[in-house]
């Protein structure tokens, strides 16, 4: 079972929205079980969802190699690998929109809110996600 952790949120974040001198606590999970969490979603969810590919990108699950796939290899079974991808792949550029953009600020609309973006993005978690199920260690 993954442990959350609770941690304070850097006042720049959230500056406008307490009284001055206050902070906030919130529990989290690592980044590691937030990956593998965030994969399981993308097989387990009736409905794919455009933000579990975004998170995952957020997450940093952009390169074909690096600690993220290396957990992925060792914590996911191949065939949740292999769903995973395929369903990455198969939200279009208007899921991403309607689920992602229209939520993002503005300054990051203006970076994620275009079609080629979404498909770095897409691309960019296919290939960290197929890397490791090239690596996939437990079927």
């Amino acid at each position: 079972a993954d442990t959350a952790t609770v941690e304070s949120v850097p006042p720049v974040f959230v500056a406008g929205y307490l009284e001055p001198g206050a902070s906030l606590q919130v529990a989290h999970y690592d980044r590691l079980a937030a990956v593998r969490q965030k994969v399981g979603a993308l097989v387990g969810r009736t409905f794919v969802q455009a933000r579990d590919v975004f998170d995952l990108r957020v997450l940093g699950l952009d390169a074909p190699h690096g600690p993220l796939v290396d957990h992925l290899i060792e914590q996911v079974e191949l065939r949740e690998l292999e769903a995973a991808l395929d369903r990455a792949l198969e939200i279009s550029f208007e899921e991403y929109d309607g689920q992602v953009v229209e939520f993002l600020a503005d300054d990051a609309r203006d970076r994620f809110g275009s079609r080629g973006a979404w498909d770095e993005i897409r691309l960019e978690v296919a290939q960290a996600i197929e890397s490791a199920a090239r690596g996939s260690r437990k079927s």
